[in-house]
């Protein structure tokens, strides 16, 4: 499923559909990083750090947002409900 993590309404989705289909989570893995297009053209050991604010709140705050997205399903009580 795509999810762009900077938007509330796609992680909502996301973890809805999730709902519909596993109704439990055991686990969440965030493993996402951010970079503007043109730190990845050319070579990578040539790469400068830039935009660092905005990448540091996509990266930090996505698993804010993820979390809360998935906490409702990382209960016992979603492995129980009908």
């Amino acid at each position: 499923m795509e999810c762009d993590v900077t938007k509330d309404d796609h992680i909502g989705r996301v973890f809805d559909e999730v709902g519909k289909k596993v109704r439990q989570l055991h686990l969440l893995l965030h493993s996402v990083a951010y970079a503007p297009k043109d730190a990845l053209e050319g070579t990578f050991l040539n790469t400068k750090p830039r935009r660092v604010p905005r990448r540091a709140r996509c990266e930090r705050l996505s698993l804010v947002a993820l979390t809360r997205g998935a906490a409702p399903l990382m209960t016992t009580a979603a492995a129980s409900s009908p």
